[in-house]
């Protein structure tokens, strides 16, 4: 009896505070339900901050129709500071939610066995995508089925002039080695274990430095795309030896 007189105290004491902290009404509509004496609902009859639907299985916060699709529905930001946000799902690629124009999920696929990122459909030109707007560091293998893009329409730049020097000489200074990584030393990072393929970053920077780029621990990493266009001109620039070459060879046979 003491703790349920109490508790009503408290209740009274809140709902006068209420009005000038949420400028709205808080009803308790069911106080003390056998058998544990636990709320059955709680929201406000203004701004709702917390609510249930009309079946009381769904919870809203920040809105006053909490979605039947969702046992949580939150108008607002979440943060997350002092645990993990878990995912998961008993169906099979994705539900109906992750599939709709307008909305994106986060979602654990049991058919493909991985955390599906389905981003927003009806998006730019209608297709679905997902935005990063910040660095995208991969732990791993990145493994990509329909190609990785790179943004290059001549509407988006200027100042355009052509690769300075001679490339080719550049190019002929690198070097393509095979190695290993230092797994021992790097256990904190999923490296490959097989014999990798490709370039030393340092040596690249000395000749082509807007094709490395620096962390905050110091160290390089090589944009291996961008280096394509580095090469289509040490061809080019080949090419035009090549035909000098033969243009001599021609002027040697007719004298």
């Amino acid at each position: 009896m003491f703790q349920k007189n109490l508790l009503a105290g408290m209740l009274a004491l809140m709902s006068t505070l209420a009005p000038s902290a949420y400028a709205g009404k808080v009803e308790y509509p069911t106080l003390y339900p056998a058998p544990n004496g636990d709320y059955q609902n709680l929201y406000s009859t203004k701004a709702s901050y917390f609510a249930t639907n009309a079946g009381g299985e769904n919870v809203g916060i920040g809105t006053t129709t909490p979605d039947a699709r969702a046992r949580l529905d939150v108008n607002g930001n979440i943060f997350n500071t002092g645990g993990s946000l878990i995912f998961s799902t008993a169906t099979g690629d994705h539900t109906g939610i992750g599939n709709t124009a307008g909305w994106a999920a986060i979602e654990d696929s049991i058919s493909y066995n991985t955390l599906m990122l389905l981003g927003r459909s009806g998006g730019v030109g209608g297709n679905r995508s997902v935005s990063i707007w910040d660095r995208l560091d991969v732990n791993g293998t990145a493994y990509v089925t329909g190609g990785a893009w790179s943004g290059s329409d001549i509407r988006r730049k200027k100042n355009i002039v052509p690769l300075s020097g001679n490339t080719l000489d550049k190019v002929l200074k690198l070097r393509g080695v095979k190695f290993d990584w230092k797994q021992e030393e790097s256990k904190e990072i999923k490296f490959p274990k097989e014999r990798q393929i490709g370039l030393i970053a340092q040596e690249v920077e000395k000749e082509f430095p807007e094709l490395v780029s620096t962390d905050g621990l110091g160290y390089k990493a090589v944009a291996y795309d961008r280096f394509t266009a580095v090469l289509l001109e040490a061809i080019k620039a080949q090419r035009k030896e090549i035909e000098l070459l033969g243009k001599e060879i021609a002027d040697l046979k007719k004298t």
